[in-house]
């Protein structure tokens, strides 16, 4: 842009700026541009359409399912987990304390295995920040109500954050802001 132009648009832009419905709505325009690039926008957009989560790809899943196993868990044990891209089920590693950001935790992954030997998996798919976190949930055990109204798995796993309603397919269940307690 040359001199000339730049001080035609710098003279356009102070006659428009000294109208106060120009300013008002070009700061209007601005939060409006940044609030959709984050993640409460993110939920927002999914309240409004009706889609809080990602589609459920089981094929995908399961991928990730299959590299949990590789990790030969036993009998009574927990792990934490993060596949950094949920396409990429190669990129699973054990979770780090900087990877708990409230809105950026789509891809932590908790596995547990039931003392009988059964495999429940945990997979963050989709992470609003404080407007809650979606993913689905693999067992090889059939889910049950307990006595305390949690959605328990075996004798070890409690998902409070699912309902019997949910399945999604054989042995997988879609969550909602969860985690192993």
């Amino acid at each position: 842009m040359n001199i000339r132009a730049a001080r035609q648009l710098r003279r356009w832009a102070k006659k428009r700026m000294k109208n106060p419905g120009t300013i008002v709505g070009v700061t209007f325009l601005s939060l409006m541009i940044a609030f959709a690039f984050t993640p409460f926008a993110r939920a927002f957009r999914g309240l409004i359409s009706g889609q809080r989560n990602t589609s459920f790809d089981k094929q995908r899943l399961e991928k990730i399912v299959e590299k949990v196993k590789e990790k030969k868990l036993k009998p009574g044990a927990q792990v934490e987990l993060r596949v950094e891209n949920l396409s990429d089920p190669g990129s699973l590693r054990a979770r780090r304390t900087s990877d708990n950001d409230r809105g950026r935790g789509a891809g932590n992954v908790w596995a547990s295995k039931e003392p009988g030997g059964e495999l429940v998996v945990i997979i963050e798919t989709q992470d609003n920040g404080h407007a809650g976190t979606y993913g689905y949930a693999y067992s090889e055990a059939a889910p049950h109500q307990t006595p305390e109204k949690l959605w328990s798995v075996g004798t070890q796993t409690y998902m409070s954050c699912t309902e019997p309603s949910w399945r999604v397919a054989e042995h997988w269940w879609q969550v909602t802001s969860c985690y192993m307690d």
